[in-house]
């Protein structure tokens, strides 16, 4: 139980869970439109909303990678790699995953 609370709070190897996999997959997936999105509380909620204790992990994870994705798409810290368009479709992008992460942990949130 603690592990999953752990790696939802981003307290693999203290950076956000989005970073730690990207350095999992390679130095230049840092700014990958992939793991910058809402693709992993997406997977990790269809995988595990069946499993009830696990459901404030869930919102947690959502509400985490929300706000992630929020600060990027307000601050920009780093430019994201293979998204044609610039810094404007950048904000797009992790703006429209910040609110599908948002939606995700209302929904978990009430069930």
């Amino acid at each position: 139980m603690f592990l999953g609370a752990g790696l939802a709070a981003g307290a693999f190897g203290l950076a956000p869970i989005a970073y730690a996999a990207a350095d999992l997959a390679g130095a230049t997936a840092i700014g990958s439109p992939i793991f910058l999105s809402a693709l992993l509380p997406v997977l990790a909620t269809l995988l595990l909303v069946g499993f009830r204790p696990l459901r404030g992990v869930l919102v947690g994870l959502n509400l985490g990678y929300a706000a992630l994705l929020l600060h990027g798409a307000i601050v920009l810290p780093t430019l994201l790699n293979g998204l044609p368009g610039g810094p404007t479709i950048d904000r797009l992008w992790l703006a429209a995953h910040a609110l599908v992460a948002l939606a995700l942990a209302r929904r978990v949130s009430r069930m």
